[in-house]
């Protein structure tokens, strides 16, 4: 799999970011309204662009940013105070330079080599399940109205034309490892979706949280939406640690020939992640955001055996909050 640099300057969130990723996982860390969500979004349009028509990639970035992020300028790009944002993706096989300001946005490709042969897929689980109708019938029947994120209505549209697609090979012996952790099954019938328990089956929307959840990387698997990248906002939402542990696991497992990028806010993940690196002896980049006098960085690491992902952000949290109530409870007499 690919590996490529990202260094981004006032870009939305993000005054600087000066990232790597070399490892068939990324992890993305930070502190709410700190930009993860963007940077996924930011790399979506961007290979979603280069996937959808090479050799058309600058006039398609440029409108793919715009239908992605809801903007009417691409100016909007820039920071909130600032006078001009710009961002540099870099491989062996691709350069990307940007340059935005008030008046002129400036792109250049060089040594575009990169020919991915599938779209990515980005997934944001957090009340798909009980809206997707709704939004995909948006896409359908409006199709200019742009009022949610085309990497959220791509995938949404993209699953329901290809309803009757048979899964390869591999994507099956995936499903079954889902079906084995999981204990459920996803299938689509006349752009409606619906879960399998057992013998029992039902509308998706009827299903517990957590479930509604997990089912979109059961259903990309199954209709063969996966391909070479595939973009993860906060995929622990509504799940139960147990299960967080088991999704762990099955990402490392999906990304044995894939590029992943989840963004979380939970230690769990993070420590099931670092479980998997000891047993496995696998590396994962860590993107760290931090908020330092009001402004937002990015740095990045490699997680492996000898340096586990640092997770004492995460716990400092937890730390202060049972310390409060201890101090609490001192005050009280208690």
């Amino acid at each position: 799999m690919y590996s490529f640099s990202l260094k981004l300057r006032n870009f939305l969130a993000i005054t600087d970011a000066d990232l790597e990723s070399r490892s068939p996982i990324t992890v993305i860390i930070a502190p709410n309204r700190a930009g993860k969500t963007q940077i996924l979004l930011l790399l979506y349009s961007l290979f979603w662009s280069l996937w959808k028509d090479p050799d058309q990639a600058q006039s398609g970035i440029k409108s793919k940013l715009k239908r992605t992020f809801l903007l009417k300028k691409l100016s909007d790009l820039i920071q909130w105070e600032q006078n001009s944002c710009n961002f540099h993706l870099k491989s062996d096989l691709l350069e990307i330079h940007c340059d935005i300001t008030q008046k002129r946005f400036l792109l250049e490709i060089t040594n575009n080599d990169f020919k991915p042969d599938s779209a990515p897929l980005y997934i944001q689980p957090a009340g798909l399940g009980d809206y997707y109708k709704g939004i995909y019938s948006l896409r359908k029947y409006y199709p200019n109205w742009h009022l949610i994120s085309e990497a959220i209505t791509d995938m949404l549209s993209d699953l329901f034309i290809l309803e009757g697609a048979e899964s390869t090979t591999e994507n099956k012996d995936l499903m079954e490892l889902y079906e084995e952790l999981f204990q459920a099954k996803y299938y689509v019938q006349k752009e409606r979706i619906f879960i399998q328990e057992k013998k029992r089956k039902y509308g998706i929307e009827k299903s517990a949280s957590g479930l509604k959840s997990l089912g979109w990387l059961y259903l990309s698997l199954r209709y063969n939406l996966l391909g070479s990248v595939l973009f993860l906002d906060e995929p622990e939402v509504n799940l139960h640690p147990t299960y967080i542990e088991k999704l762990a696991l099955f990402l490392s497992k999906v990304a044995n020939n894939k590029k992943i990028f989840i963004t979380t806010h939970s230690d769990y993940l993070l420590e099931s992640f670092n479980k998997i690196i000891q047993q496995e002896e696998i590396e994962i980049d860590v993107w760290e955001g931090y908020f330092q006098n009001e402004k937002v960085t990015y740095r990045s690491t490699v997680a492996n055996k000898n340096d586990l992902i640092d997770t004492s952000s995460l716990n400092e949290t937890y730390i202060n909050i049972v310390k409060d109530l201890f101090e609490y409870e001192d005050d009280l007499g208690l």
